[in-house]
């Protein structure tokens, strides 16, 4: 059985720590199950918020140190995929002359 994890947004983060403490007469259970996420993922996101003065760290898509950075790791996927296909085509040529060998 897979999982599919859910990437929220950091402002869905900020408004469940902000409804979490709007209401307080609510358990941090029943705030989670409200907000359809885990209550793991809220205890979580209200640590981040009070450990962060009110700021929650959101990993994005790359996060590269520099603009330099994320073109290494580009070019490097891409070298990896030319690598990739050249076996291929090696495979496939070798393939072929094997079987006009044969015949």
């Amino acid at each position: 059985m897979s999982s599919k994890r859910n990437h929220h947004s950091k402002q869905f983060k900020l408004d469940a720590v902000n409804y979490r403490n709007e209401h307080p007469d609510l358990t941090q259970v029943e705030c989670a199950k409200n907000l359809g996420i885990a209550v793991s993922t809220l205890a979580k996101w209200e640590s981040q918020f009070r450990n962060n003065d009110g700021y929650i760290p959101v990993r994005g898509s790359g996060n590269y140190q520099s603009d330099d950075a994320k073109e290494i790791a580009r070019l490097k996927r891409s070298n990896s995929f030319i690598k990739y296909n050249l076996k291929y085509v090696d495979t496939q040529e070798a393939n072929s002359k094997a079987i006009s060998l044969c015949a």
